[in-house]
């Protein structure tokens, strides 16, 4: 079903940011496109003031947020994708506002724009289930 596939996405969203981070605080040199713009400030913000633990609990939080999303998106619930949805917008606009400073984040932009297509045609898809179910359920 598309929408599972859709609600997958925050699940992938969630693990790779959290991997970024452990990178990012352990010194490494890639990263993934897929992370979270707001995991990626917060671990600039708390390595340029020694403060790892912190930048990795909070990396810890967000990334369990998203899995949040993902655990409810997989049990039906449109809340968790439009919440989600809205979430991962917003921390797009973070890549909006960075690219005028670098090219850099152009391709996360133009990746963050490729899984919200797929987030939301997956929501697109669950509210048409439902509402056939629902007219199911209507004429027994």
């Amino acid at each position: 079903m598309r929408s599972m596939s859709g609600a997958r996405w925050f699940y992938w969203i969630a693990g790779l940011s959290l991997i970024n981070s452990i990178i990012h605080f352990t010194k490494g040199n890639m990263s993934f496109v897929i992370g979270l713009g707001t995991t990626q400030f917060t671990d600039v913000y708390f390595s340029n003031h020694n403060e790892a633990p912190i930048g990795l609990a909070i990396a810890l939080l967000i990334s369990g947020l998203y899995t949040a999303f993902g655990y409810f998106a997989l049990k039906r619930q449109t809340w968790a994708f439009v919440t989600g949805t809205v979430f991962y917008l917003l921390d797009g606009l973070i890549f909006v506002a960075l690219i005028f400073q670098s090219s850099d984040f152009l391709f996360p932009l133009l990746f963050h724009a490729w899984v919200l297509y797929g987030i939301i045609r997956g929501l697109i898809c669950l509210i048409r289930f439902q509402q056939v179910e629902a007219s199911l359920q209507a004429g027994r």
